[in-house]
Order: C-alpha cells, then structure tokens, then sequence
C-alpha cells in the first residue's frame, strides 16, 4: 500500500483539485472552516493563489482564506 504525498493547501498550484485529509488549527479556528465546508474527506480545487491569499473552491462555494490558515491544512492530490 503506498503513502499518498500529503501537502499543505498553501502549496498547491492554482487550479489543483486535492482531498482535504487534515486541519491543524485551534478549535475555535477548526469549526469555522468546517461550517464553511473544509472537512475531512472534502474535494477543494485553488481558483486563485497569490503571496497572502486564496481562493478555494468547495462545495461550489467559493471561499478565500488567509496563506497562514492554509499551511496548517493537509491535503493529497486527487
């Protein structure tokens, strides 16, 4: 069984669909994404990518998030 290439959201490329597989951030932090949709197991695809900001894609929503709260949001590639 191989290891999937786990990253951070703040690495990939824009355009990219990945799995989110982890959250690292405090509770308080945690459960806001999740209202919005970040949850385990859930597709997001980067729409737009800059030096302190993205813009995600999931559950067709479209959510911008800091750079800083991305790196501490693990994900694989589809």
């Amino acid at each position: 069984m191989s290891i999937p290439n786990l990253i951070n959201l703040s690495s990939v490329a824009a355009g990219s669909k990945f799995r989110i597989k982890k959250i690292k951030l405090p509770p308080e932090t945690n459960q806001r994404l999740r209202e919005l949709g970040f949850n385990e197991d859930a597709v997001v695809r980067t729409i737009l990518k800059n030096s302190s900001r993205l813009i995600c894609e999931i559950n067709n929503t479209r959510v911008g998030i800091h750079k800083d709260i991305a790196d501490d949001i693990i994900v694989t590639p589809m």
